[in-house]
Parts: C-alpha cells; sequence; structure tokens
C-alpha cells in the first residue's frame, strides 16, 4: 500500500511540475510576443506633424540587428529615452523595403538612391524625400550626407 501511494506522489509531483513548467514556458512566450512585437521609434520633433498630418508615410532607419519586422507594433515618439518623452501616435509596420544612397561625388544630383536593388529616378527621389518628411531633395540629401545603408520602415501600403 505504501508503495503505491509513494507512487502516486511521486507520479503527481511530476505531473504538477511539468504543468508548472509549461505553464512558465507559455507565461515567457506570451510575454515576449507582447513585447517583442512592439518598437517604440523615435522621431526628431520636425517629424511629428507630418507624421499625424500622414503626410510622413514612412521613416528610413538602420537595423544591423534585422529587428523591424512586418507586423510589429509602432510606438511613435519624441523625446524617446528623456523626460520629455511622448508618444503621439501608434500604428503597426506594414512592410520594409532595402535601402542605399550612395555619393558618388560633390554634386548631389549625382548621388544613387537604390530601393531593393532598383535604382530610382530623381523625380522618384524626390517624392521619397516627401513621404520622409522632408520639405525638399536638397534637406533630404542634407540628412543623408555621407551616404547610408539601411531599410524603409513602411505604416502604409506605400511602396517603391
Amino acid at each position: 500500500m505504501y508503495e503505491q501511494w509513494h507512487f502516486y506522489t511521486l507520479s503527481k509531483l511530476a505531473e504538477t511540475l511539468v504543468c508548472h513548467c509549461l505553464y512558465t514556458v507559455l507565461a515567457v512566450v506570451i510575454y515576449n510576443h507582447k513585447h517583442l512585437n512592439n518598437m517604440v521609434i523615435g522621431f526628431k520633433e520636425r517629424f511629428k506633424k507630418p507624421i499625424l498630418a500622414k503626410t510622413k508615410k514612412h521613416t528610413i532607419r538602420e537595423d544591423a540587428h534585422d529587428r523591424w519586422k512586418v507586423g510589429m507594433k509602432m510606438h511613435m515618439a519624441t523625446g524617446v529615452r528623456t523626460k520629455k518623452y511622448n508618444q503621439f501616435n501608434e500604428d503597426t509596420c506594414k512592410t520594409i523595403q532595402q535601402i542605399e544612397i550612395e555619393r558618388v561625388s560633390d554634386y548631389l544630383n549625382e548621388t544613387i538612391v537604390k530601393i531593393d536593388g532598383r535604382k530610382l529616378t530623381e523625380p522618384e527621389v524626390q517624392q521619397l524625400a516627401w513621404n520622409d518628411g522632408f520639405d525638399n531633395l536638397v534637406d533630404f540629401w542634407m540628412w543623408f550626407a555621407d551616404g547610408f545603408k539601411g531599410k524603409i520602415i513602411h505604416w502604409t501600403e506605400l511602396r517603391y
């Protein structure tokens, strides 16, 4: 009788431990899914108004660690990591495109912009600049004066 009771106790203990372990793993997965699918993305104050007016349709960012994923919640804010933190918008990453800006000389019109490997025409680059919240092409060129390689993070259906 003692052996049966002892076996029953050990099996219940094992069952409880397995359930507890599965519960813990499930809790970690849910936590990570919730938090890893959210990204705070900081903007300069000058981009807040165009984002809210929906004239800024994407952002161009470095992404060396490949952290941006389609479907991520984007918490758009100014003053990130400061006392002046202000989340002013929330959206979802709809798609991601690769971008490369190559300065081949000091002449701005000789700068090459490629999206997903395709070279853009000058009117397309102008539209890219406007869609990224810049007032004109010169401001865009000055922002990326040293060239750039990264991603376009879209929160609209726009594609290039």
